[in-house]
């Protein structure tokens, strides 16, 4: 999986093409947390050299709009569990179980 590929919409359709698992395969990732949602399903912390800089925190998860789509999503280095990096990316201080979406 080249990580000079610096456009998004290939990237995505070339994960789309090939698969997450088989993306996250070529990219050499470590899982470092995984985590089990009553509603998103399972996420999954992981550590990627994605572009070349080192390894940094990635969070796998179901897109839950869409069925069977995951994606991986950027997170600020030192994040080490799923619970930190949920807390990330929707701006909280305090883990909340994701709410099903209505």
């Amino acid at each position: 999986f080249p990580v000079t590929i610096n456009n998004a919409d290939i990237r995505r359709e070339l994960t789309r093409k090939i698969g997450i698992e088989k993306t996250i395969e070529l990219l050499g990732a470590t899982v470092i947390d995984s985590y089990d949602s009553k509603v998103g399903g399972k996420y999954e912390l992981l550590e990627v050299d994605y572009d070349g800089r080192g390894k940094r925190p990635y969070l796998k998860m179901k897109n839950p709009s869409m069925d069977n789509v995951f994606h991986i999503e950027g997170v600020k280095p030192g994040v080490r569990t799923v619970k930190e990096a949920i807390c990330y990316r929707n701006g909280l201080t305090e883990f909340l179980e994701p709410k099903e979406l209505s």
